[in-house]
């Protein structure tokens, strides 16, 4: 997803730019470079000075908090990965990747009615989209619903083959066959033992 973000905002600007370098444009730049380095401070400011950047424009600015949005969210904040995902999806709504990383990072807070909302979101949208099956299947298992979680797992593997969809499908199916036993039955097998 973060490619998808990084190549899309890339692409689009250069293509637009190539003769000249905004100020917006030397920020980016800068930014993707110390991707590639896995320095994710130096991502985090310079899409910071890019999105501060008097010339920034609205075209780039759900990408841009974005790729900043999963710097953050790399480093553990994820209140400020959550407050930018949101900055995001409020400068371009469209941009499915957003909503995606933002439901995965309510995932990852216990944000399960939140992450859940992003995903049923995305695929209100496209239907197709395997990553938003798949983040909806952790979510209902995480609620205990096994069965959504691998009917969610099998329509991601059917659009696309998604490793984690796959993994998370087996584990939902080891669950269901062998659900783990209440502590209080485990406590009272070891005491009798």
């Amino acid at each position: 997803m973060k490619a998808l973000l990084i190549a899309a905002a890339f692409l689009a600007v250069t293509a637009a730019h190539a003769a000249e370098d905004p100020i917006y444009w030397a920020a980016i730049k800068k930014g993707l470079y110390a991707q590639r380095s896995k320095d994710d401070a130096a991502v985090i400011k310079h899409y910071t000075d890019a999105l501060e950047a008097p010339d920034m424009p609205a075209t780039e600015l759900g990408s841009s908090y974005g790729v900043r949005g999963d710097a953050w969210r790399r480093k553990g904040d994820l209140d400020r990965a959550l407050a930018d995902y949101t900055a995001g999806i409020a400068a371009q709504p469209s941009l499915l990747p957003l909503h995606i990383a933002r439901g995965e990072a309510f995932l990852a807070e216990g944000e399960l009615d939140k992450a859940l909302a992003d995903f049923e979101q995305v695929l209100k949208v496209n239907a197709d989209y395997s990553s938003a099956y798949t983040g909806r299947g952790r979510v209902k298992v995480r609620k205990g619903d096994l069965d959504g979680g691998i009917a969610d797992f099998d329509q991601s593997l059917k659009r696309w083959t998604d490793p984690a969809g796959a993994a998370e499908r087996e584990v939902a199916l080891r669950l269901k066959s062998s659900p783990p036993k209440p502590a209080a039955a485990t406590a009272a097998a070891t005491v009798a033992a």
